[in-house]
């Protein structure tokens, strides 16, 4: 119906909502002169983004690989910093001139762990939504809901063993996460969340020995 508010074809108004991308998307694909929609340029977009690739079986990739490919596409970019900015827009509007700037689609074949709710809220009200990040000052933001957003990390991976307990997991601000898993730090800061976790659970020994 947003389409339909832009279709000088329509006889009714249609929505009137129409955002900036639809007018983006209907522009790209409705040729004005012919009074039609690009069929071939819609259709190789749609195979784009939701059909199956005839050749399925070469665009199925594992976590190892697409970890792999993007460290490859980083380790380029690096490279590519050290040139001057304006060589390489010259560089990316050749590019653009001969591809397109829409990517390739891939299927990710990947393994999934269940996670346990009860699991992420003691973690994070136990940390009363805050980085557990000694001394953390990355900035804050809140949800809609106006609840400080924070994510729960595990500090030894489940992939290599980790248990999904309350033991193993650490409310993260959301830059701290990505160092613990990317960053220099990331030895570092695992050790400081198992000291955190350990003098936890000695309390809670403590407490239960005191109570019996």
């Amino acid at each position: 119906m947003n389409f339909r508010s832009l279709d000088p074809r329509a006889s009714g108004e249609g929505m009137s909502g129409a955002s900036d991308t639809d007018r983006a998307v209907w522009h790209e694909f409705y040729d004005p002169a012919s009074s039609s929609l690009r069929m071939e340029a819609l259709s190789t977009e749609f195979m784009r983004l939701w059909d199956t690739p005839p050749n399925a079986h070469n665009s199925i990739v594992t976590p190892v690989e697409l970890a792999a490919k993007a460290s490859s596409v980083m380790e380029e970019a690096e490279t590519l910093e050290t040139l001057n900015i304006d060589e390489l827009l010259v560089r990316y509007k050749t590019q653009a001139d001969q591809t397109s700037t829409r990517p390739a689609r891939k299927i990710l074949s990947a393994r999934s762990y269940e996670r346990n709710p009860l699991v992420i809220a003691i973690a994070r009200l136990r940390a009363s939504h805050r980085c557990e990040v000694r001394n953390c000052t990355h900035p804050i933001f809140r949800t809609p809901e106006g609840i400080i957003y924070a994510e729960v990390h595990h500090i030894v991976p489940l992939a290599d063993g980790g248990e999904d307990s309350i033991d193993n997991v650490a409310c993260l601000c959301p830059a701290h996460h990505r160092e613990v898993h990317l960053g220099m730090r990331s030895a570092e800061l695992t050790e400081q969340l198992i000291f955190i976790r350990r003098s936890d659970l000695s309390l809670r020994q403590s407490e239960a020995e005191r109570q019996s």
